[in-house]
């Protein structure tokens, strides 16, 4: 099964009082989802902002952001690992050719889950972690962060027959 979405907006902010605070602001949205019979299915997305502005004062803006997920689930052992890979790249420049921003983020990792069997089969184990890297150009700085949870979920019932 495939599903595919597209979309974008178009919006303009007009300042009668301050003519050089007007921007039109644009986006575009684009994504995809694969889900097969097998054990496999991917979800996408990626997106493009920018921001028109009077060159002096605001500048002009960018965005551009890519997200993909794909995800392995197997029914037996009832395993599903997921990881994921987002990157988000954005900048503003004014007309002198300045940069006010320039900032790269990627965050890169993942999702390891088992349902345990038999009659702990209410419960997951899950193992989640992610490397973040934050680079900004500008402030000249580039910081890396980790993280790493770990996550049980137990969940009671009872049936009762009368």
């Amino acid at each position: 099964m495939v599903s595919l979405s597209a979309g974008g907006t178009r919006d303009w902010l007009r300042n009668n009082i301050q003519p050089s605070a007007g921007a039109i602001t644009s986006s575009l949205q684009f994504g995809a989802n694969v889900a097969t019979k097998g054990f496999f299915q991917i979800n996408t997305q990626a997106n493009f902002n920018w921001v028109a502005a009077d060159p002096a004062a605001i500048g002009t803006t960018r965005n551009i952001s890519v997200n993909v997920q794909p995800a392995f689930v197997w029914k037996q052992p009832n395993v599903q690992v997921s990881p994921v890979i987002s990157v988000v790249q954005g900048r503003t420049l004014l007309a002198s050719g300045v940069f006010t921003s320039n900032t790269l983020t990627g965050q890169y990792g993942g999702r390891f889950q088992w349902t345990l069997p038999k009659w702990l089969k209410t419960s997951k184990l899950a193992v989640q972690g992610s490397y973040n890297q934050n680079r900004d150009d500008v402030a000249h700085t580039d910081l890396p962060t980790r993280q790493l949870i770990g996550i049980w979920t137990f969940n009671l019932s009872h049936k009762k027959t009368f």
